[in-house]
């Protein structure tokens, strides 16, 4: 990926998409759970998890932006097209604002489950 972001933000970003899913236990005061490290440890070792697939294109995308510049799980972008309007909408907004390099806290407000 091309675009820089700020450990900071990336944690920001990680967040909330993983609680955009309900799935807070994967979340601590600044990094992934031990849950989620388990979690994907098993998307490395090519188990599924029990999640619909909307749950699971969300929580692969908070992995491969946490992980930057490292790799992260492959994500088959054409499940962006399978997601839900709020989701497509969620996901399209968070792709502006890293490719523009602003707005990343604007766009976790918006999208953070209250």
């Amino acid at each position: 990926m091309s675009f820089e972001c700020s450990s900071e933000e990336r944690a920001l970003v990680f967040r909330t998409l993983v609680e955009s899913t309900g799935k807070t236990e994967l979340w601590n005061d600044n990094e992934p759970s031990q849950r989620a490290l388990q979690l994907f440890e098993d998307i490395e070792k090519g188990k599924g998890l029990p999640w619909s697939p909307s749950e699971q294109f969300l929580f692969r995308l908070a992995w491969i932006i946490w992980n930057v510049p490292m790799a992260g799980p492959a994500l088959d972008f054409a499940q962006i097209f399978r997601l839900d309007r709020k989701n497509q909408t969620m996901v399209g907004e968070l792709l502006v604002a890293l490719a523009q390099g602003t707005g990343l806290k604007g766009w976790a407000a918006k999208n953070m489950r209250s």
